[in-house]
């Protein structure tokens, strides 16, 4: 009987990975969605389920969310406040109460206002800061200082600013960068907060007028700025992911000649640029998934009238173009991913033009997230060849993402790797507790 299980175990094994996206759900096509600037999922009710966050700019600039109703629905759209051009928000527990709440970004008088949660419904907004710079650009929240209150770090045109968290939401505002007494002349066009250099506390990246800028967060929120762009370039978008799958966050990023380049992390929060990624077109907004779930993740972009991922092919090269969603009548506009459906897999959500908030579930059956990353039964992963198994194992089966059968083993207690090339190996293991599933890396 287990004979029988293992054959068809192994026989299907290689529809689990198969990378799917359902059809394009539609949230809202009012002409209240034009211009949106950024899409958040959170619980903001506490009910387990993730809303939908949206900020929009223009004369009739918003900010609200969409409830989520379950079975991959949402409710109409529920105004937390008006906000003319509301140019971002972002999200965190600044009183430590529990509930969400929200720190948005815009206006004429270039406000930061903090919405508090109430039980799952919103207070007005209430005045953090006004006239922070010639204009505001974007917003993050985390724990820079390592206190367990939520900090929040907004960049304007000319300015970077920490508000440091003094415990159930009062806020110190400190100066990170002013250009106006910066030795160099500076624009500050995009901002993503992120542990760079592997030692526990949150750094910032910054978009601006000289390029790549990466700010070490010293793990007291003071934050010193390093300059990685090798030629003058402007940095108008940027994206911290893994994209060469060594652990460490690298950059790719848009510049003003049209360019998306990505710079490689040494470990340490050391920035290289390596290469040039010609083949996205027009960029607008970019995110990051595993799509294909081969352990590498891929490039989630917009372009002009294209929704659409760009496959890393484990090099870095992204010459195959997967669209998600055309329409020659939309001018495409954000994207992001986010777990609509409370399945653990990422799901891809999009805005375009005048009238369009729209989702896909991820359908891939078996997402790389349900594989096993633990090494409790074996070392070290990655490994540059030779694995072992920390009890005995009864029988084995080594894949590539696709599916196709590399090795089987009976009763062994190491694998070995080295004739194989540098990639990401699905193995499926029996010991006496039962069958697992895991993902090797070879580098």
């Amino acid at each position: 009987m287990k004979y029988k299980y293992f054959i068809l175990l192994f026989t299907s094994f290689p529809f689990l990975i198969n990378a799917q996206i359902g059809p394009a759900n539609f949230i809202d096509t009012s002409l209240e969605t034009a211009g949106v600037t950024k899409f958040e999922s959170i619980d903001l009710n506490n009910d387990g389920d993730n809303e939908i966050i949206t900020s929009t700019t223009g004369n009739a600039g918003r900010l609200g969310f969409y409830e989520n109703m379950g079975n991959n629905s949402f409710s109409d759209f529920n105004l937390i406040e008006s906000f003319e051009f509301c140019s971002g928000f972002a999200v965190g527990d600044f009183n430590n109460d529990n509930w969400k709440d929200i720190v948005s970004i815009g206006g004429i008088n270039k406000d930061a206002r903090i919405h508090s949660n109430n039980s799952g419904s919103f207070s007005p907004g209430v005045l953090l800061d006004s006239n922070i710079s010639i204009q505001v650009n974007d917003v993050v929240v985390a724990d820079f200082d390592q206190d367990n209150f939520d900090d929040i770090v907004i960049i304007g045109q000319h300015s970077i600013d920490l508000y440091r968290n003094n415990g159930s939401g009062e806020f110190t505002k400190e100066i990170i960068l002013s250009t106006s007494t910066s030795p160099r002349v500076l624009e500050c066009l995009d901002l993503s907060a992120a542990d760079m250099d592997n030692d526990g506390d949150i750094d910032l990246v910054s978009g601006e007028t000289e390029g790549l800028v990466v700010y070490t967060n010293n793990g007291n929120a003071v934050f010193s700025p390093e300059y990685y762009s090798i030629i003058a370039e402007v940095f108008f978008l940027i994206h911290p992911f893994d994209i060469n799958n060594d652990g460490d966050l690298d950059v790719v990023g848009r510049n003003n000649a049209g360019e998306v380049k990505w710079f490689s992390n040494n470990g340490n929060g050391v920035m290289t640029f390596e290469a040039i990624i010609p083949n996205i077109p027009n960029l607008i907004s970019l995110s990051s998934i595993d799509y294909n779930n081969d352990g590498f993740k891929d490039i989630y972009a917009s372009y002009t009238n294209h929704i659409s991922i760009f496959e890393n092919d484990t090099n870095q090269n992204f010459s195959k173009e997967i669209t998600v969603h055309q329409d020659d009548n939309l001018l495409m506009g954000v994207v992001q991913v986010i777990d609509v459906d409370n399945s653990n897999n990422l799901d891809y959500i999009w805005s375009g033009g005048t009238n369009a908030i729209a989702f896909h579930i991820n359908e891939s059956v078996l997402a790389i997230e349900d594989i096993s990353a633990s090494n409790a039964l074996y070392y070290p992963n990655p490994t540059n060849g030779i694995i072992h198994f920390t009890q005995q194992i009864k029988s084995l089966r080594l894949y590539t993402p696709l599916g196709e059968k590399l090795k089987e083993a009976y009763n062994v207690d190491t694998l070995n790797l080295s004739n194989l090339p540098n990639n990401v190996y699905i193995l499926i293991a029996e010991t006496n507790v039962g069958i697992s599933f895991h993902r090797i890396i070879k580098k």
